[in-house]
């Protein structure tokens, strides 16, 4: 008679994966990416642009405006223009877990691209990705890297033959960073060329993406602004360089399938070069995201097999993963001794800054290296002129890039912005930074007024302040917040406002009449809320880029920055 416990079989050992299983490409990069983040927080290192990422959340988070934000650049539009995806999901999903995902999940997604678009089946550069990957954090690009994996999603799926199904996902990618679909761009633009068969999925596809790109074309007008990128032709000479590199070794290769992919080299050609020698475009040296991405994953595609030497393929792989990996590979080697991330840094500054406040005037804070003034002090409630150091400064701040930048242009442009106090880090700063730390230690127009072990404040001598009258009369702010500015005057007539003049700005007056006020006698503070009949016609852009307001009386004025009300009127009349 058999024993009951033989009833019962052993429990099978655990067996791990296949070797050649796609999961080890989907586990092993987001656990090495997972290990990547937590090492970067325990050493207390940041991403590039981590500071202004978290600043856009942090507005989000508080219901502020996803449109206007008056502590940037003397007032800019906000996270719906940049892309909103990322900061709406941030809200509920931690953004460490959103970039392990993002990039993990990219190297899979890439090699699903490559097989099923280029026949390419070799996991090499889809595992080079995964390694290229753990050292981008160092970029701090979540949402562009959450932008990135969804367009490489949705191309993975046109590969496979869903074309519709495809546009979804990138569709959410141009609204997460509109840099993905530049970048995801060139390989349609390859694939056009090179792939015959898919050229039918792919015209499907971008019909479908037609109405997105649309949308995002009309929101790109409705709030249009000056900006400007760089444009470093060093890099476009290297991009250049590594384009021919890979369309030489892709036409040396023995694979025949492989060779197609010269074309994304070329596709990268026709779309840098006109990115970085156009003065006015607005993408600039951000075409080069995609090789800083995808450059040395798409060399190891076609650098093998090859009809060259061995040893010519693997150096010229090894050249353009140095180049591809050298600044983020910097930033992480310099990463301590960028001492001005951390908020305890920022803590004597900040209560320097509560003591000395005025609504009257905003910050000026000398850029350090990683730009964590941008985070802040905005987040602490204060103004400051410039923010993202770059981008929208094109309207207010670029003389501070001006080479021959001297102690008058430099007082003469703080006191345009409204600055009484500058702030200067004793940390590294920026390059264009140092030149204003050299004019504040030896010009005559500004006191030292606070010297601490981190920081030291200037005051501006004969400062100008934030409303100014263009007449004989006075003003003053009672407060500005994020999206309004409230402030009195003395006597009708013209005000210059520096905040950054937009149409969708509403005027409201408060109401003078005893009836108005509210049950204790206090005057009723929904007026704010209530525009001035015809208040839009009050209001004019100066030559800088400010607000000209013509005050109808004395009194209380708010100017509020409200796009729906704006529409609504515009219904009305």
């Amino acid at each position: 008679m058999n024993s009951p416990v033989a009833a019962f079989e052993a429990p099978r050992a655990l067996r791990l994966p296949a070797r050649g299983s796609l999961l080890w490409l989907a586990v092993a990069p987001l656990a090495a990416l997972a290990v990547a983040m937590l090492a970067m927080h325990v050493l207390g290192v940041s991403g590039g642009d981590d500071p202004a990422h978290l600043y856009k959340l942090a507005l989000l988070r508080e219901g502020q405006s996803v449109i206007w934000d008056n502590y940037w650049y003397g007032g800019s539009y906000g996270a719906l223009t940049y892309g909103i995806v990322y900061y709406w999901l941030a809200q509920f999903v931690p953004g460490v877990l959103l970039t392990v995902l993002a990039g993990g999940l990219l190297p899979l997604l890439f090699h699903l691209y490559l097989r099923d678009g280029w026949g390419v089946r070799a996991r090499a550069p889809a595992w080079t990705l995964a390694a290229v990957m753990v050292v981008y954090l160092a970029w701090g690009q979540a949402p562009f890297l959450l932008a990135m994996c969804l367009t490489m999603g949705g191309l993975a799926l046109l590969a496979r033959g869903h074309p519709l199904l495809g546009a979804l996902p990138c569709a959410l990618g141009v609204f997460t960073n509109p840099l993905a679909l530049v970048a995801g761009g060139i390989f349609l633009l390859a694939a056009l060329v090179a792939r015959p068969r898919e050229r039918r999925g792919i015209v499907v596809f971008a019909l479908a993406m037609i109405p997105v790109c649309a949308v995002r074309i009309a929101l790109a007008a409705v709030f249009a602004a000056p900006s400007w990128e760089y444009h470093y032709m060093a890099e476009l000479g290297g991009l250049t360089i590594v384009a021919l590199i890979g369309i030489a070794l892709a036409r040396r290769c023995s694979s025949p399938e492989r060779r197609g992919l010269q074309w994304v080299f070329v596709a990268l050609l026709v779309v840098v070069l006109p990115a970085y020698l156009l003065p006015d475009s607005p993408i600039g040296s951000n075409a080069g995201r995609f090789f800083y991405v995808f450059g040395a994953p798409l060399v190891v595609a076609v650098a093998w097999p090859s009809r060259l030497s061995r040893l010519v393929p693997a150096a010229a792989v090894a050249a353009v993963l140095t180049f591809q990996l050298a600044f983020p590979v910097w930033m992480l080697a310099n990463a301590q001794s960028f001492t001005a991330t951390r908020s305890a840094f920022f803590a004597t500054a900040l209560d320097y800054a509560g003591r000395v406040y005025d609504p009257d005037y905003r910050f000026h804070v000398v850029t350090p290296e990683m730009h964590w003034e941008s985070y802040y002090f905005p987040a602490a409630g204060f103004p400051i002129t410039r923010g993202w150091y770059r981008q929208d400064d094109a309207l207010h701040n670029q003389e501070l890039y001006d080479r021959s930048l001297d102690t008058g242009a430099y007082s003469s442009w703080l006191r345009r912005m409204g600055v009484r106090y500058v702030f200067v880090p004793h940390a590294p700063l920026v390059a264009d930074a140092r030149r204003e730390a050299a004019i504040l230690d030896g010009s005559r127009e500004f006191t030292v007024v606070y010297r601490g072990a981190d920081w030291t404040v200037y005051r501006l001598r004969r400062s100008e302040p934030l409303v100014v009258p263009l007449a004989s009369a006075s003003a003053s702010v009672l407060t500005m917040d994020h999206t309004s500015i409230r402030f009195t005057v003395t006597r009708p007539g013209p005000y210059l406002v520096k905040l950054t003049w937009s149409p969708y700005w509403q005027v409201a007056r408060r109401p003078d009449d005893p009836a108005q006020r509210g049950r204790d006698g206090r005057r009723d503070a929904s007026w704010e809320h209530e525009a001035l009949p015809h208040g839009r016609a009050l209001l004019h852009k100066d030559p800088y880029g400010f607000m000209v307001f013509a005050a109808p009386a004395a009194g209380v004025y708010a100017l509020r920055f409200d796009l729906a009300a704006t529409a609504e009127a515009e219904l009305r009349q």
